[in-house]
C-alpha cells in the first residue's frame, strides 16, 4: 500500500538497512499525478554536525536541509513519522526558493 504523506508530512524511506527523513513539500495532488513526492532531507543529529542551511524542526527535534532535494517515488515510503507547523515550512521554503527558484517545487 502506498502512502501519501501530506505537506508539511516527514516521513521515512528505508535505504538497505538503515532510514532515512525526508519533509514532504509537494501536496497529495501532485503525488497521485505522478507518484513521486517532492522531499528535503532531514537529519536528527545535531545540527553542529551539517551546513549552517539547516532548519530546526522544533516539533521533531530534527533538522531540514533545503540544499537536499529529492524525488522519492511513493512505493519506497515506508512510515510517517510526523508533522511541521506551517511555520517551520515556510522557514525551509524562504531558504529553498533562492536556492532553486519557485518553479522547481512543482517540477517533475
Amino acid at each position: 500500500m502506498e502512502i501519501l504523506p501530506e505537506r508539511l508530512s516527514v516521513f521515512q524511506v528505508q535505504n538497505g538497512e538503515k532510514f532515512s527523513h525526508y519533509l514532504a513539500l509537494s501536496d497529495i495532488r501532485y503525488q497521485k499525478i505522478t507518484g513521486r513526492c517532492i522531499a528535503c532531507k532531514v537529519h536528527i543529529s545535531p545540527q553542529n554536525e551539517f551546513s549552517e542551511l539547516l532548519i530546526p524542526l522544533e516539533e521533531l527535534s530534527m533538522f531540514a536541509d533545503p540544499t537536499s532535494i529529492h524525488t522519492i517515488d511513493v512505493n519506497d515510503i515506508c512510515n510517517l513519522v510526523g508533522a511541521v507547523t506551517s511555520s517551520e515550512l515556510i522557514r525551509v521554503l524562504q531558504v529553498l526558493f533562492p536556492l532553486l527558484g519557485s518553479e522547481a517545487i512543482f517540477q517533475k
